[in-house]
């Protein structure tokens, strides 16, 4: 139980933290392998994560946030690496 609570807490850090208890059991189940109860998954994200839980609950999630320094840093993408997309 242990290793799939450490699981969970890594997930949580990372964008994958708006993830429904299925999804997040489905995760466990594909990226690391655990075989665990969706019980238990369900459990544990409600204690690990009680304001994420009530927001899943109430399906008011948050937006994602992406940062950027400025137009300096952006990156232009020329004809020759469109044709490479």
């Amino acid at each position: 139980m242990s290793v799939v609570y450490d699981a969970i807490r890594h997930e949580l850090k990372t964008s994958n933290c708006l993830l429904s208890y299925r999804a997040m059991w489905r995760l466990l189940q594909i990226k690391y392998g655990y075989k665990t109860k969706r019980a238990t998954v369900m459990m544990l994200l409600a204690v690990m994560d009680p304001a994420g839980s009530r927001q899943r609950r109430m399906q008011r999630l948050q937006r994602r946030r992406y940062w950027n320094q400025g137009v300096p840093h952006e990156c232009e993408v020329t004809m020759e690496q469109r044709t490479l997309l």
